[in-house]
């Protein structure tokens, strides 16, 4: 299958994965303020008491959160399917030269895309099923905390409840106390998906795995279309330090589709073996379809023997010897254990019980300094987004609709916009005199970017900020085109750097006397783009200016 960059797709799949995890964030809080709110009540309150014990709309609220989410997510599939296979196609090429075939790019190649489409939908419908609220639920404990079975989300929001009602009735003289099991529990378990006969999994965890299998799915269909085109009889393992114990035998390895066979003097193992193992569960390991002995090895002996060192050496740390692989399965555990702390922290915290919440902190910092010191010893990549909630702003598109109905709302209210504060950046200054061709009422000349902007960009366009944000100030004030929006008040900014290969389009919404006066131009959102679209909106779209 194509080289896939591999950092690319976790992120993907990371923003998929924190999504769901805001869910789980915001079922939890709702939860908690419920029992918070019933515990601000007396036994006399009996018919607040009786209505408080209505989830109803509470479930709505939960249920629309989470298809929300999910439409996000579905919408987004396909968009990753394509990245991950596009990315990578082009290895293919030198094979094509080598048959003397045309090499045809991926978006030209109906059939592929159709390969594509079919794995997105497959992968949405799964989603569709793991999201409906009657798989969802809580893991079930017994008296001594071992997980028993499973609670629908429903029922365990009522079981919850109704402890809470009984604690304020019976007139328990600790709220706080009779309550803290169930905070515990609810917040150690998460919202869950149910398999049956006992197997509980996270929602995040389980749908962050089906992206990241059908985009390997997809690769692979794409992979063996084009093998069967150019005639491939073998394929190549990538690999990777710290891969599972049972999949080194593959690591960096060419292998046969048709049993061990020997071609200008190299023997090739027959490769049954190795693809029963790229299929495992969770495997992070791709192929590549090749011709033996024409097609050379990606890796060098040298480049394997080190590969193969650092994944079977034993690294001490703490007077304990594990492999890389051991390793780094104690810093996943790490990262479970700090955000299901900071889970119950959160929750503690929205029901009122502070001194609990106190405690977990407590145990949150004492985690977190174990782990920044594994790290930091062993050299590991820190994932601390794995172990954060979710306060303030969200990933999903709640507001959104609020950017397309209020124009207003393109824009924020900013304080010390210099320093960066209140979640806002500032980029530059615009020549207001250039954008008037969009508006001639246009305030201030400052121009800033949102957290939540930001947030947005990384979420639609990966690593466009994180790689190419150092050219916003340039962009916005020495436009090479800007181009008619369909917004009012918005400027279409196309720029170019000849010297860099590089293209971009951005979107700044102005501001005017009819905006409030704390409002500063800002920059909704931000992309790299390719020659094609380039020279699309140039041809298609109304040119307001161009610069000399």
């Amino acid at each position: 299958m194509p080289r896939i960059d591999k950092d690319k797709l976790d992120k993907y799949a990371g923003v998929i994965y924190e999504r769901l995890e805001e869910f789980n964030d915001f079922t939890l809080k709702t939860i908690a303020r419920r029992i918070k709110e019933i515990g601000s009540l007396s036994a006399y309150d009996a018919q607040t008491l009786k209505n408080m014990a209505d989830i109803t709309g509470d479930m709505k609220k939960i249920t629309k959160k989470l298809a929300e989410i999910t439409e996000m997510n579905i919408a987004d599939v396909e968009k990753v399917y394509e990245k991950t296979i596009t990315d990578g196609v082009n290895t293919y090429k030198p094979l094509y030269d080598f048959r003397n075939i045309p090499f045809v790019p991926f978006e030209e190649n109906e059939f592929a895309k159709a390969l594509v489409t079919n794995w997105a939908e497959q992968t949405a419908g799964e989603m569709i099923n793991l999201s409906r609220t009657k798989a969802l639920g809580f893991d079930k404990y017994d008296a001594f905390g071992n997980v028993i079975g499973h609670t629908p989300l429903k029922g365990a929001y009522e079981q919850a409840i109704s402890s809470a009602v009984t604690a304020v009735s019976s007139g328990t003289a600790d709220f706080n106390s009779a309550m803290k099991k169930t905070v515990e529990e609810l917040g150690g378990s998460g919202v869950k998906v149910t398999y049956g006969s006992g197997v509980n999994r996270s929602l995040s965890a389980m749908i962050r795995q089906n992206l990241l299998y059908g985009a390997k799915q997809s690769a692979q269909a794409y992979d063996e279309y084009v093998g069967k085109i150019l005639g491939c009889d073998g394929f190549e393992v990538d690999a990777h330090a710290g891969c599972r114990p049972s999949h080194l035998f593959m690591q960096g390895k060419m292998y046969s589709y048709n049993g061990r066979v020997t071609v200008d003097g190299i023997t090739y193992e027959d490769g049954k073996e190795a693809l029963n193992a790229l299929g495992d569960y969770g495997c992070l390991h791709f192929k590549d379809d090749v011709i033996l002995g024409v097609s050379q090895p990606r890796y060098s002996k040298k480049e394997l023997d080190e590969i193969q060192r650092q994944s079977t050496e034993l690294i001490e740390y703490d007077g304990r010897k594990k492999t890389l692989y051991e390793w780094k399965q104690t810093q996943r555990r790490f990262e479970r254990a700090v955000r299901t702390k900071q889970t119950q922290a959160d929750m503690f915290r929205e029901s009122g019980n502070i001194a609990e919440a106190n405690m977990r902190k407590k145990e949150i910092d004492a985690y977190r300094a174990k782990y920044d010191d594994l790290c930091d010893k062993l050299g590991l990549t820190k994932r601390t987004e794995r172990m954060r909630t979710y306060k303030g702003k969200s990933l999903t598109n709640g507001n959104a609709k609020l950017l397309t109905e209020n124009r207003k709302s393109d824009t924020i209210k900013v304080v010390n916009t210099q320093s960066g504060a209140n979640g806002v950046h500032y980029i530059g200054k615009i020549n207001r005199e250039i954008y008037s061709c969009v508006t001639k009422n246009i305030r201030t000349d400052e121009v800033i970017i949102t957290d939540e902007r930001i947030a947005h960009i990384k979420a639609h366009h990966p690593d466009d900020f994180e790689k190419y944000c150092g050219y916003m100030r340039q962009i916005v004030e020495q436009p090479e085109y800007i181009i008619e929006s369909n917004k009012s008040h918005t400027a279409l900014i196309l720029k170019s750097f000849i010297e860099d290969d590089k293209q971009f389009k951005t979107v700044l919404r102005l501001v005017t006397s009819e905006d409030d006066e704390n409002f500063k131009n800002s920059i909704i959102t931000f992309m790299k783009i390719d020659e094609k679209e380039w020279r699309r909106l140039i041809k298609n779209k109304k040119n307001l200016y161009k610069s000399e």
